[in-house]
């Protein structure tokens, strides 16, 4: 077996791996929805950063499965409902999962503003933590 033999094996073996490691267990898609899911994402996107009122650069979009999630802050109760309804017009968007906040005033601390929407804590516990205060 030649050199050149050997080593275009060796990338075939290596883009089998590649390929192979995509997959993800609990998590099972076909390589044409991952192509989907991909496009779906970009046109979200795309149709965000074509409203000029919706601040999308603060705003993530993920899908899996035509379901979008958008993540992120913005300044307003509005443009987090005009992000969603963009995003929900896009073809081929199965669902939206809301996950925008809304921004604090400035001055404002988030556990006295109502919006800090922290999943990991109860709601009565948020505004009682001290960042000021040592963990140790």
């Amino acid at each position: 077996m030649d050199l050149k033999t050997l080593l275009i094996a060796a990338l075939l073996a290596s883009g089998t791996v590649v390929i192979g490691g995509c997959a993800h267990p609990g998590h099972e898609q076909s390589g044409s929805e991952v192509v989907s899911d991909i496009a779906i994402t970009s046109k979200v996107k795309s149709a965000l950063l074509m409203e000029k009122d919706v601040n999308s650069f603060d705003i993530k979009v993920n899908t899996f499965n035509g379901t979008v999630q958008l993540t992120g802050f913005v300044d307003s109760q509005w443009q987090i409902d005009k992000a969603v309804q963009v995003a929900a017009s896009v073809n081929g968007v199965r669902s939206v999962t809301n996950d925008l906040v809304h921004k604090p005033a400035v001055g404002t601390p988030m556990g006295d503003s109502g919006t800090d929407r922290n999943p990991c804590r109860p709601r009565d516990e948020r505004s009682r933590i001290d960042a000021t205060a040592s963990p140790w």
